[in-house]
């Protein structure tokens, strides 16, 4: 089951989140047609995604991650929301594959990131305004340009790891992340002590396989390993809210002209939701 668990350490100086997210991804890439290249990209996205829109609390509080990138993937958006939902698209589902992106069996992501620029929104239910903030993309590796984005543009240090082990007809075996970050109050000393324990781990992605564990006991085993203490765990869940409905008025505000435009020889328009693939005709 997918989720996301909130943590903290006994002294509450660091806070960590943990996301389990294979499902939601197998939901994602099968809506778009992914093929294995693009699955791989999107997969760690959107598992960053989840990881930072952790800490959203209120009804109606969402995040929108966004990478306007120069190498081929060009935009990745993930939208997650306070309730565990997530949503969101590469632009290019069907990645071509770079020889030099394999490594050990992984697939890398900066081949396909480039250079560029990552930007954050944070919208609350409250109706405050939102905020927004945006860094460089450093690496093209998604986990180091969150890590990056958190120091450079709020100021917290943090370090996170994403795994990914995904078969080679495109099932997601596993795929999940942890993201841990100082508090105002964490000493250097603690920082490092849980930062370089964080940073031994020698695979994230075996972690995840569980050897022998259950998941629950995989995530019990992980927040025992780092003195944390779970403070909150809720599911997370790939589901879009579009309808034919809303579509449908968009056509309707259009010119008869512009509507024309997007007709096929038998006079439909097919339309396809962006954030998840769903496809409609009118």
């Amino acid at each position: 089951m997918d989720r996301i668990i909130n943590a903290m350490t006994k002294s509450k100086n660091i806070q960590g989140f943990i996301a389990l997210t294979r499902d939601s991804v197998k939901a994602g890439a099968a809506g778009h047609k992914m093929n294995i290249i693009s699955e791989c990209i999107f997969a760690r996205a959107l598992t960053a995604g989840v990881l930072l829109g952790g800490n959203l609390k209120n009804e109606g509080d969402k995040l929108i991650l966004s990478w306007n990138c120069t190498g081929p993937a060009k935009k990745i958006v993930i939208e997650t929301s306070s309730n565990g939902e997530v949503r969101g698209f590469i632009e290019d589902n069907n990645l071509q594959l770079i020889e030099k992106s394999i490594d050990g069996g992984t697939i890398l992501s900066e081949p396909y990131i480039g250079f560029g620029d990552i930007t954050v929104s944070r919208y609350s239910g409250l109706n405050a305004e939102p905020y927004h903030s945006v860094s460089v993309i450093e690496s093209g590796e998604i986990a180091h340009d969150i890590a990056v984005y958190l120091d450079q543009s709020l100021q917290i240090q943090s370090c996170i790891n994403i795994g990914l082990d995904i078969a080679v007809d495109g099932e997601p075996n596993v795929c999940g992340g942890m993201l841990l970050m100082a508090m105002p109050g964490a000493t250097e000393d603690e920082i490092k002590q849980l930062f370089d324990k964080f940073n031994s781990i020698p695979s994230f992605t075996t972690l995840l396989k569980c050897d022998g564990m259950t998941e629950d006991e995989m995530l019990k085993a992980l927040l025992d390993r780092f003195g944390m203490e779970q403070v909150f765990e809720k599911p997370v869940s790939f589901r879009c809210h579009c309808d034919s409905a809303s579509i449908g008025k968009m056509l309707e505000s259009m010119t008869d002209e512009m509507r024309n435009e997007y007709k096929d020889a038998d006079g439909h328009i097919r339309a396809v939701c962006q954030y998840c693939g769903k496809e409609y005709q009118f």
